[in-house]
């Protein structure tokens, strides 16, 4: 099966963080894209930014508008030979997880 590269200009995901605390189980809409590149440590990156998404109805139901500017969220990058992404987020999911560490994302090889 052939390889499709994940990391490309102006690629587009919508995050939506749940949780079981309300009663619709959704509490946050992202969406995320790409736009221009970087280089880290002699690495090529593409820039990641991000919007933050809410309702149009007040349920967590489409359609969405972006609330805000979009703001610089990370990078990322793409290994096609090894069939692995790898990215640097500039804000921490965890209170212990370091800022600026390159991390798998996804490994498509196995």
């Amino acid at each position: 099966q052939d390889y499709e590269p994940l990391v490309i200009e102006n690629a587009h995901w919508v995050v939506a963080t749940s949780t079981t605390e309300v009663i619709w189980g959704w509490i946050n809409f992202r969406e995320y894209f790409t736009s221009g590149d970087t280089v880290i440590n002699g690495m090529g990156y593409k820039k990641v930014y991000k919007y933050q998404l809410e309702p149009s109805d007040g349920y967590f139901q489409p359609p969405y508008y972006r609330d805000g500017a979009s703001i610089l969220f990370g990078f990322i990058r793409e290994d096609i030979i090894t069939k692995k992404v790898y990215g640097i987020s500039l804000e921490a999911f965890y209170p212990e997880q370091c800022f600026y560490t390159e991390e798998l994302i996804f490994d498509f090889s196995v």
